[in-house]
């Protein structure tokens, strides 16, 4: 009996159910064909997303004055560079 070993290493870039397929054959007759292949399903997960969001708001003149028209000034920032449709 000989055995032989093939690891072969992937990364999904997909998530859901993907499908593994092995087969072997010989160019002899083969007693037992039941065992000749075999399937794995394996779930991939979305990969894991963050994202670091902050906003701050001045205004001026503080304190605002009556029928004054005050200035705001809105600071948004992202300390993860990953964030991607920030409304």
């Amino acid at each position: 009996m000989k055995t032989a070993t093939v690891q072969i290493s992937a990364i999904p870039t997909l998530a859901g159910h993907h499908i593994n397929n092995a087969s072997v054959t010989s160019t002899e007759s083969d007693v037992n064909p039941v065992n000749d292949s075999y399937s794995l399903t394996v779930k991939a997960n979305a990969p894991v997303v963050t994202a670091d969001l902050g906003v701050t708001m001045t205004d001026s003149p503080d304190p605002v004055k009556r029928l004054a028209k005050p200035t705001y000034a809105i600071n948004v920032n992202n300390s993860a560079s990953v964030a991607t449709r920030v409304k």
